[in-house]
């Protein structure tokens, strides 16, 4: 998990995070 940052916005903008929980495969 080093540059996961990144990776949350834009997976998060990539799908709405709303209606799921913080759920991230990394």
């Amino acid at each position: 998990m080093c540059g996961e940052t990144e990776a949350l916005q834009e997976y998060r903008k990539s799908i709405p995070f709303n209606n799921k929980p913080m759920e991230i495969p990394f």
